[in-house]
């Protein structure tokens, strides 16, 4: 067994058996699930397997008295294959497409202000921090070659939408939309696939651990991670 498979198995072990203790009860920190039956799925076929990582922050929360932070709301953690710990953030866009052409206001005003709302940056941070928290735990007892283990492991930030890409990877914002490409003299699609990468890309480069964000689909994420569990 290499160090990065060892600190990655103590790391599942750890979220698996410790945690916080609610009402008598041990609570642990990881609790795993398929993706399609994580509460805020929007992808509700996916069938990865991933930790609630919402549920992860809630504990270390209330455990570390953290004032409401953000996080993503999956934690994958690749030990087979292409090693690493991937960051997962679900954002369901289908019905914000299908009203967009409902609501009277410029479209790309729309778009900006909907992706603002989802504060990237602030959500890759505080995701850091709730892993960090946890590894600092004096519990898991982190040593100092982990510490630098833990520093240099690929870190990814995947951001999950239920629309669907096309082969060159731009969003297809008009399957059964009609009406909003008819309503919208732009090429829509091309637009906000392209302010989606740019924000992500922004929130991305602010964080030098974590690699380049990367955007799947519900039709795509099981193969992709199949693909990474198999490389060796």
């Amino acid at each position: 067994m290499d160090e990065i498979t060892a600190f990655l198995e103590k790391l599942i072990q750890f979220g698996m058996l410790e945690g916080l203790k609610i009402s008598d009860k041990l609570e642990p920190y990881f609790r795993i699930d398929t993706i399609g039956l994580i509460s805020k799925t929007c992808c509700t076929l996916a069938n990865t397997k991933v930790i609630d990582f919402d549920r992860t922050k809630m504990l270390i929360a209330k455990q570390y008295q953290l004032s409401e932070p953000k996080s993503c709301d999956a934690l994958k953690i690749i030990i087979e294959g292409d090693a690493s710990i991937d960051f997962i953030e679900f954002k369901g866009l289908k019905k914000f497409i299908y009203n967009l052409w409902r609501d009277g206001k410029p479209i790309d005003i729309q778009m900006e202000s909907q992706f603002d709302k989802f504060k990237l940056n602030y959500k890759i941070e505080d995701s850091l921090l709730i892993l960090r928290l946890m590894i600092q735990n004096r519990k898991f007892n982190l040593t100092t070659d982990e510490r630098l283990i833990y520093s240099k492991l690929p870190k990814n930030y995947i951001i999950l939408t239920d629309l669907e890409l096309e082969e060159d990877g731009r969003l297809d914002l008009f399957v059964n939309l009609n009406l909003l490409a008819a309503n919208n003299p732009k090429n829509l699609e091309k637009e906000m696939s392209e302010i989606l990468q740019q924000k992500i890309d922004i929130a991305g480069s602010k964080f030098p651990e974590i690699n380049r964000p990367i955007l799947l689909t519900c039709s795509t994420i099981d193969k992709y991670y199949k693909n990474r569990e198999q490389t060796k």
